[in-house]
């Protein structure tokens, strides 16, 4: 056991993978489909996430189904009037008959806010306001919606250098969406997780990144966060890994990564961003996944082992 964990138990958590021959879901108007969000507004699941056009070019894709497990039917792109100059990685809830849309407007500058959008229908979302701007000098990038317990809180990226996030989390003042929204701190970083590259390693990729809570049935709350391996090639590296605490706030207990990629299918090359949902006793998760240097597309499956 790494000195970095000395004490804690790894939580074990695996995947048992439901897409091992294709991708859950193919679109109509993006070639490559990242950073899954699940959302239910009580009739059917909606799955929202980065829809990929080009370089630098990117849209908010929407599939429908009555079931976790599918058929998901694509619907038109989400209309959205946020600006920025990396509008992607949408994070979305329904509550009370609105869509509550988080989005980041930048993950490779500084100085940008998190926005808040809403919709009443789940198409067509118009922006708020700001939910929460960086300190000054730094960045946030890849928000997620936390509701338990009638508390409202976000996870999100924080950075003071591009690259070099931590996992953040702000609690709701009022405990609606609307905040304002307090900064609670860091809840995991870099030295907590010793199969990510740190900061002082030659061939340093990226940082901790595209984390969710939930709160669990047995009480604990599960953290599902994207690492970057200490060893091997870029295109090969990006791992999704699961954490446990007792308080939202953690500490969080590492596990080792959950998902391997497969030996020669779709998704044999790396694998990140993800998103977990507990329907009754089952923990379902959502996450992108590709193989190497190649396009993103959306892999699922069940937790076990936490």
């Amino acid at each position: 056991m790494s000195a970095l964990l000395k004490g804690i138990e790894t939580t074990g958590a695996r995947v048992e993978n439901s897409t091992v021959d294709a991708p859950l879901v193919a679109s109509r108007f993006f070639p490559e489909l990242k950073d899954p969000s699940i959302a239910y507004d009580g009739r059917r699941y909606h799955l929202y996430g980065t829809g990929c056009l080009g370089a630098h070019r990117w849209g908010i894709y929407h599939f429908v189904s009555p079931a976790l497990a599918g058929p998901w039917q694509e619907l038109p792109p989400c209309t959205i009037d946020a600006k920025g100059p990396q509008v992607c990685a949408p994070s979305v809830v329904f509550e009370a008959g609105v869509f509550h849309m988080f989005l980041q407007t930048a993950c490779f500058e500084l100085g940008w806010p998190l926005l808040q959008l809403v919709s009443t229908d789940g198409a067509h979302f118009r922006t708020e306001g700001p939910a929460l701007f960086p300190s000054p000098g730094a960045g946030l990038y890849d928000v997620e919606t936390v509701h338990w317990a009638g508390e409202h809180y976000l996870t999100y990226t924080a950075m003071d250098k591009v690259g070099h996030g931590d996992i953040n989390l702000a609690k709701s003042r009022t405990n609606t969406w609307f905040g304002p929204w307090d900064k609670v701190g860091c809840i995991l970083d870099h030295a907590q997780v010793p199969f990510h590259n740190q900061h002082t390693d030659r061939d340093y990729e990226w940082g901790l990144e595209g984390a969710q809570v939930v709160r669990l049935n047995s009480g604990r709350f599960l953290l599902t966060a994207v690492c970057f391996l200490q060893h091997g090639r870029p295109g090969r590296r990006q791992r999704l890994f699961t954490a446990l605490a007792d308080r939202i706030e953690g500490p969080y207990l590492g596990s080792t990564p959950v998902i391997e990629p497969s030996r020669d299918g779709w998704d044999c090359g790396e694998n990140g961003h993800g998103c977990a949902w507990q329907s009754g006793a089952a923990v379902h998760v959502f996450y992108q996944a590709r193989r190497p240097s190649s396009k993103w597309n959306i892999g699922a499956g069940r937790l076990t082992g936490i």
